[in-house]
């Protein structure tokens, strides 16, 4: 058997590498990954795979928690009773059990550490990844880059030159780390997208101003980061005493009569805080003279929406890349990113790590704001 596993928690999820022809794998601390947890009654999903290069990969069994004699999908609550523990593997329904099955207890060893997202640090520091044992890893040197095994430990993938790296004997080759000790190697992508996460980065979308069209019809918004895409809701409209007519008739009294709030109030039977309300979110609107004169209107719309990322590489430039995907059209956008110094409330973190990361909240500048 070629066993690989794989592990899901909301919207994320890992694979180890797969252990060539054993009944008994070994992957070691190195393989870990975080994830963000919401709720403590959130269910991790743990299945356990063969891999086959030809056909599809058959699943061997998935991690269950026994409890009164049932035996159900582990909570995280339940994984946390137990963080250093074998779990049972329940068999597949498809899978015809043979006798042999019968007397077999397949478990699987998880270990699972929760960390509480404060604010506690001045800044944050990425973290690295380090080899089963803890040791220092260092960048090949010389022979000792022969003599070591030329796969990541991480992913199995080969390190070595290209053809046009071997022919061209000055063009730039990362050939990783690895730790000279226990023959650990890592490669450039693993060293980046592997290593423990180190904060967390909350991006909310708030309101916007569409066009008509889209802003009735419902616009989702995306943000990619670091290889990650979440996705918000629909966007919806503003509830409102006032209907859509009474809306614009209250724009073209105040842009074209001039007339003051309370006279408007009175001309369309309407309370005076809604004509008020109306007036200052047209005021707050970014539309430019040129787009008002050209007749083009455009209508505020809610998300009220968060998505968190897991930080791997922190730096001072946060940069994401915005998706818009409306009646109107699809585009991205590489947007900044900007701190707003406020913690993340009652977010944590599983994962395999010992410090703790620092949470932050920021939004797009320009038509998102920042959520409070």
């Amino acid at each position: 058997s070629d066993p690989f596993v794989k592990i899901r928690l909301g919207q994320s999820s890992y694979r180890t590498c797969a252990r060539i022809k054993t009944l008994n794998p070994v992957w070691g601390t190195s393989y870990c990954s975080d994830f963000l947890v919401y709720h403590m009654e959130q269910h991790l999903f743990v299945d356990l795979y063969d891999m086959d290069r030809v056909s599809r990969d058959d699943h061997l069994g998935y991690v269950v928690c026994q409890s009164s004699g049932s035996r159900d999908l582990p909570s995280v609550a339940k994984i946390l009773e137990k963080p250093d523990h074998w779990w049972p593997l329940e068999l597949p329904a498809k899978r015809k059990k043979s006798e042999a099955d019968k007397h077999l207890k397949p478990e699987v060893w998880l270990r699972c550490q929760l960390r509480r997202a404060d604010d506690q640090y001045a800044f944050v520091k990425p973290l690295q990844v380090h080899c089963n044992d803890g040791c220092h890893l260092t960048v090949p040197q010389g022979g000792n880059a022969k003599a070591k095994t030329e796969r990541c430990s991480l992913c199995g993938k080969k390190i070595s030159k290209s053809w046009g790296q071997m022919l061209c004997n000055g063009s730039s080759f990362d050939p990783g780390k690895e730790c000279v000790k226990c023959n650990f190697r890592c490669c450039p992508d693993c060293l980046e997208s592997k290593r423990p996460a180190s904060g967390i980065l909350r991006v909310c979308f708030k309101t916007g101003m569409l066009s008509a069209e889209d802003a009735h019809e419902g616009v989702v918004i995306g943000l990619r980061f670091e290889g990650e895409t979440l996705w918000s809701y629909s966007s919806h409209l503003p509830r409102s005493g006032a209907s859509e007519e009474l809306i614009s008739a209250a724009r073209n009294l105040s842009a074209e009569a001039n007339l003051d709030p309370a006279t408007i109030a009175r001309c369309l039977d309407l309370p005076r805080e809604k004509v008020n309300e109306i007036l200052e979110r047209d005021s707050r609107s970014p539309t430019s003279k040129s787009q008002k004169t050209k007749g083009e209107h455009r209508v505020m719309v809610l998300w009220d929406y968060a998505v968190h990322f897991l930080v791997r590489d922190p730096h001072a430039d946060f940069t994401a890349t915005m998706l818009y995907k409306g009646k109107g059209g699809t585009f991205e956008n590489e947007v900044p990113l900007r701190f707003v110094r406020s913690p993340v409330k009652n977010m944590n973190s599983l994962g395999s790590t010992g410090k703790s990361p620092r949470s932050h909240e920021v939004s797009k500048d320009g038509d998102l704001e920042p959520y409070e």
